[in-house]
């Protein structure tokens, strides 16, 4: 599970809590990418979660399947690992934009 606090006023407030079984949590810019395992065989669920402003809250903005990547040696579906702490550095690639896709989604 993930949750996300602002603190404000000497108070904390929630912004933002999921429950997935969550392989790895990573910045891109401003936002959160979080990447959770798939029922599909070789696949993976990537979900992007945003500010919004106007309802104070980090809210799902962008959900995809993608292939998992392989490990090396591998080559049947990955075994998720658990990623403790978020990093603190933020690592973007073109794969993990979190921007909206021109399908829409």
């Amino acid at each position: 599970a993930v949750r996300a606090y602002r603190a404000e006023g000497g108070e904390l407030t929630r912004i933002m809590s999921t429950s997935d079984a969550v392989i790895s949590v990573e910045r891109a810019g401003r936002d959160l990418v979080l990447r959770a395992p798939s029922v599909i065989s070789g696949y993976e669920y990537r979900t992007a979660w945003s500010w919004d402003e106007r309802q104070q809250a980090m809210l799902a903005t962008r959900d995809e399947i993608l292939r998992a990547p392989e490990r090396r040696g591998d080559r049947t579906a990955p075994t998720p690992e658990v990623s403790g702490t978020a990093p603190t550095s933020s690592s973007v690639s073109p794969s993990s934009d979190p921007s909206p896709s021109s399908d829409g989604r």
